[in-house]
């Protein structure tokens, strides 16, 4: 098997092992975000679009609507002699976030397109509950 089609292989089956999430309840006009696990070796630069694309698909009772992914790092802050030093805090991933319109259930697709190919999975779903009205 070539190198390339073992790292598409690889990829899948880490993107579905961490792609886990509880299901939400989410106020209409609320944040929804979940987020993947990124895969450095598949990108020089996780901020060149030409390299790594990630988008969410939220599927509700107002049809389909794609938003862009972003890639997040969380890093420690600590002071050392004087200077700020900043440490990764657990590994890179890839987020998406969405501010439902409507109440209802939505279903949540990651995509995430690289050298490897593109990789499509059902990663979550939420409810969006009505807000609370004056």
């Amino acid at each position: 098997m070539a190198t390339s089609q073992v790292r598409a292989v690889l990829f899948r089956i880490l993107f579905l092992v961490v792609a886990v999430s509880e299901t939400q309840s989410v106020p209409v006009y609320g944040r929804y975000e979940t987020c993947v696990a990124s895969q450095p070796s598949d990108y020089q630069n996780p901020f060149n679009y030409t390299e790594v694309t990630t988008q969410g698909v939220f599927s509700g009772p107002d049809g389909h609507t794609t938003v862009d992914g972003f890639y997040y790092q969380a890093y420690e802050r600590s002071n050392v002699g004087g200077s700020e030093k900043l440490i990764p805090d657990g590994s890179p991933q890839w987020c998406v976030r969405y501010s439902p319109r409507s109440p209802g259930s939505f279903d949540v697709t990651f995509i995430i397109t690289n050298s490897s190919g593109t990789f499509t999975m059902k990663t979550d779903s939420f409810e969006a509950s009505d807000v609370n009205k004056f």
